[in-house]
């Protein structure tokens, strides 16, 4: 293992590559095996679906790899086995594609969404990471939550009403990590149309529908790593 990040990732058996790996080979390979080398490049504990992407990468490289380069399980086949094996909810959006995509249930229910959305995508990742079995914890003593606001319906209009569009963990989380709660501010001082916790945190994103100046930013966020992005994501299948 190499990258940034490496130390900070077991190399056993719980590490999510090779659970992924041990997950395909005993529901379709039996017998096959492979020595994987991973660049972690994304920091855990960040919100940013670095191991889930690892692990959805894993079963699609080895699902070729193990049937002579030939896919013999499709994206929903792989999903139910990194549900069953309980990898992570996450891991199926990978295996999908990525994308724009509406998640239902767990998040393992997606519904691709098409429509353009020229923004830029600003990334303010602090030097701590939030515990993701921590902040899932937090919903033990909630009763409720509001109803979805129909999301895939939002998410069409134009302009897009950028306010429905609330990150549940915020409530949970910001209140032990006020730091988080003050870049949000800061991004959307910034001129960001929408900012919010990725995931269960620890990195902030916003969205703008300018092209920001990194030198700013950089300057707003001077104790945090801030990554800004050119790409603009017009569907389901374009890659950024």
């Amino acid at each position: 293992m190499t990258g940034p990040w490496a130390h900070a990732i077991p190399t056993d058996e719980t590490n999510l590559c090779v659970r992924a790996a041990r997950a395909l080979q005993v529901y379709a390979f039996p017998g096959r095996g492979a020595r994987i080398r991973l660049e972690k490049n994304i920091p855990p504990g960040s919100g940013l679906g670095g191991g889930s992407s690892d692990g959805a990468a894993v079963m699609r490289g080895l699902n070729r790899l193990w049937n002579d380069g030939k896919e013999r399980l499709d994206a929903e086949e792989l999903s139910d086995i990194a549900l069953a094996e309980e990898l992570g909810a996450d891991i199926p959006f990978f295996l999908e594609g990525g994308g724009l995509q509406l998640g239902e249930y767990i998040g393992s229910d997606l519904t691709p969404i098409t429509r353009p959305l020229p923004y830029r995508v600003v990334l303010v990742m602090p030097p701590f990471s939030v515990d993701t079995a921590w902040a899932y914890g937090q919903f033990a003593g909630r009763q409720s939550f509001a109803p979805a606001p129909g999301f895939d319906r939002l998410i069409l209009q134009d302009p897009i009403p950028w306010e429905a569009f609330t990150n549940d963990f915020e409530e949970l989380v910001f209140p032990h990590h006020g730091e988080l709660a003050e870049i949000k501010g800061q991004l959307l001082a910034s001129g960001a149309v929408w900012a919010g916790l990725s995931g269960s945190g620890s990195a902030v994103v916003g969205l703008f529908e300018e092209r920001p100046t990194i030198t700013k930013l950089k300057a707003v966020f001077p104790q945090h790593k801030v990554i800004a992005t050119t790409f603009i994501v017009n569907s389901h299948s374009q890659k950024a």
